[in-house]
């Protein structure tokens, strides 16, 4: 993995070649932005070149920045914001996070609550308590409808913005239909991406949520580790809970499916260099072949473990590229039935900076702020290309309603199907 300060020098670089240099601070970071997007994109939207999204956006741009010569990065982030929505590319991403300590493992440079929210009537809904993290240690549970903040409506700016310090704040919450207030301290979190077997599940089952697939070499082995547990403690069914899990690492990804398959493997195509390369999971590491046939290693796994028993996947229409790997992957081999919504639908792309390396993952630009562009498409080894969305077996729309009753119908589908009570 590359660090951060060569991925900042080649940004510098490529502004001053490809964009107005000596510009304001906001045009440059426009400039680098348009152009990673415009050249390496390689994503089922219809992209035009780098020229051309500087020609349709820039208007933006000009009027939020005015007369201003000196004008900052921070107005340009919006601008780059529109841009990326308006690809509908879910692995197209601006994240708003220093990359050194995601794939480290860690959250946000400023404090957070650690909660995943969907709008809902008279408040937010938490789909999502982070693992280990303030909310879930205070006692938010997935159901919560968080009414207010401190007295005021809850609003989710205030729950995820850098404005939050880290003072205690007051949550008045709703869970199936009680109230209840809930103090919660937001703090700078050191270590989240933390797959976590989940408590009060029914007997000889295990239920495993993943979170997201950023922390290089511990997403996948925190999986294992569990895998073993289950296996020592003779169960006969997981759950692997994939609603809500972000993007991350394919390499994590890939060695998570491992723990439920013997074979794993994925062929990556770049437009870019119009070339492939393959990696397979042999024993207890993945190995990167290119098309000459040179072998590398690429990621591995201290102590793997094989789950033989029962296994039911849960994906949602915000399970994104790594959880959609997984789940394509099982569900590809016949290993596991799926269950839930259809999916983001990026999980047949994958990104990267390709003169720099193809396991970046994305790009730095000028201003610290990290951006996801997909350049690559993923095939499956026998060459059919890897489906952007996965379609579960089962389909069960998430309902909201019936989430803040504190009721969960795609989890309880899958303790039927498995038998379990």
């Amino acid at each position: 993995m590359q660090k951060k300060a060569v991925l900042l020098a080649l940004a510098t670089a490529t502004t001053s070649v490809f964009g107005a240099a000596f510009a304001s601070p906001a045009q440059d970071l426009f400039d680098q932005a348009t152009f990673y997007v415009g050249f390496y994109y390689s994503g089922p939207a219809k992209v035009a070149n780098f020229r051309e999204l500087r020609k349709t956006y820039q208007p933006q741009l000009d009027q939020a920045c005015g007369t201003d010569a000196k004008c900052g990065y921070e107005k340009a982030v919006p601008v780059i914001q529109k841009i990326i929505s308006d690809l509908k590319d879910p692995f197209v991403e601006l994240i708003n996070s220093d990359f050194d300590r995601f794939t480290s493992g860690k959250g946000s440079p400023n404090p957070v609550i650690g909660v995943q929210t969907r709008a809902y009537t008279g408040g937010l809904l938490v789909a999502r308590a982070n693992n280990g993290e303030p909310a879930m240690l205070a006692g938010v549970q997935r159901g919560d409808v968080i009414k207010t903040v401190n007295g005021k409506p809850a609003t989710l700016e205030v729950l995820t913005g850098a404005e939050l310090d880290a003072k205690p704040i007051t949550l008045e919450v709703m869970r199936a239909g009680t109230a209840q207030k809930i103090d919660v301290t937001p703090a700078v979190v050191e270590e989240v991406s933390r797959p976590f077997a989940v408590p009060n599940t029914p007997k000889n089952t295990m239920v495993i949520r993943i979170q997201d697939f950023y922390w290089a070499d511990n997403v996948a082995s925190r999986v294992h580790t569990l895998v073993r547990k289950a296996n020592n403690d003779s169960l006969k069914n997981i759950v692997l809970d994939l609603r809500d899990s972000g993007t991350g690492f394919d390499s994590e990804a890939m060695l998570t499916a491992r723990a439920f398959m013997e074979s794993v493997g994925l062929k990556y195509q770049n437009r870019f260099f119009k070339s492939s390369r393959t990696f397979t999971v042999q024993a207890n590491q993945i190995v990167r072949e290119d098309e000459a046939g040179n072998k590398s290693p690429s990621g591995q796994l201290d102590k793997p473990q094989l789950w033989k028993g029962n296994l039911v996947v849960l994906v949602n229409k915000y399970t994104v590229h790594g959880g959609e790997i997984v789940a394509q992957l099982l569900q590809n081999a016949k290993r596991a039935q799926i269950v839930g919504d259809v999916t983001a639908g990026a999980g047949g792309v994958s990104g990267g900076l390709p003169s720099l390396d193809f396991d970046v993952g994305g790009t730095a630009l000028a201003n610290g702020l990290f951006i996801n562009v997909s350049n690559d498409r993923i095939v499956a080894l026998n060459g059919t290309p890897f489906p952007m969305a996965v379609t579960p077996d089962v389909s069960i729309p998430e309902d909201l309603a019936m989430l803040a009753a504190g009721k969960d119908p795609a989890l309880e589908k899958a303790y039927s199907i498995l038998g379990a009570k």
